[in-house]
């Protein structure tokens, strides 16, 4: 028997992190300076602040798993697949590390260690990353539109289950909740596995059956996890901001009506 499955990545597809008000409120305003400085000072917060967790771990991920160009450290990944039990203990030693690092001289500056403790703390912090978060409009309204007695949507995230909670408890997190089954979210924090690793397909295959037995259609943002599902033979699609390239691509399976 064979059924219709829209497998949807949620950051940075669905859902976004208001990289302004997030630098305001929780990197603190100078940052925005910052920002129109850091060709010239040759300073890049995000290498950095990688570049700072991976001393923590003394190496990088085994498990190439990327964000933009950069490789994610170890550190974060376990912290996505709900390695991390307890947020507030795990936090506090994330930063004590990081203070250590500020007195071995691993910033050029305390100004430049005060922005990357602050990213690294607000990082960690789950309220932080739901309290910045808004719906990608244009692909919500898709998602909306999609007859859900002939399609089922399931959710394929790499999320902390820390915030996960409070993402479902949010505005944003009701709204999902009206168009996906809990349990056909699979979210990297609860089963102990981030997308590309063949762990977590494996758990969707699990649930919902082969590539072979089930039709599937992917949406993701990160080309790392497109090609890992395309190595299982399920059609997929890159989301690069472009929402029309999406709709044309659900009507012609069929998974929205023109």
């Amino acid at each position: 028997m064979s059924y219709k499955i829209l497998l949807c990545d949620l950051g940075g597809t669905f859902v976004d992190v208001n990289k302004r008000t997030y630098a305001i409120q929780e990197l603190g305003i100078d940052t925005i300076i910052l920002n129109g400085l850091t060709n010239y000072l040759n300073f890049n917060p995000q290498q950095k602040m990688f570049a700072a967790l991976q001393k923590i771990d003394h190496g990088d991920s085994k498990e190439s798993i990327t964000h933009g160009t950069a490789k994610l450290p170890k550190i974060y990944c376990d912290w996505m697949a709900g390695k991390h039990s307890n947020p507030t203990a795990a936090r506090a030693f994330i930063l004590e590390q990081i203070d250590e690092l500020y007195h071995q001289h691993f910033f050029a500056t305390s100004f430049e260690y005060k922005v990357i403790r602050n990213a690294i703390q607000a990082m960690f912090t789950p309220e932080k990353l739901i309290k910045h978060q808004y719906a990608i409009e244009p692909m919500m309204q898709l998602l909306e539109r999609i007859d859900l007695q002939e399609n089922t949507i399931v959710i394929v995230s790499n999320w902390d289950q820390h915030s996960y909670k409070l993402f479902l408890e949010s505005k944003i997190g009701k709204r999902f909740c009206k168009l996906v089954k809990k349990e056909h979210m699979i979210v990297s924090g609860y089963i102990g596995f981030n997308k590309p690793q063949p762990e977590f397909y494996n758990q969707v295959f699990q649930k919902f059956g082969t590539p072979e037995q089930t039709e599937y259609f992917f949406i993701d943002n990160e080309p790392v996890n497109i090609e890992a599902a395309q190595r299982y033979n399920i059609p997929s699609l890159l989301y690069t901001g472009d929402h029309r390239a999406i709709e044309k691509a659900f009507i012609n399976r069929k998974i929205l009506k023109n």
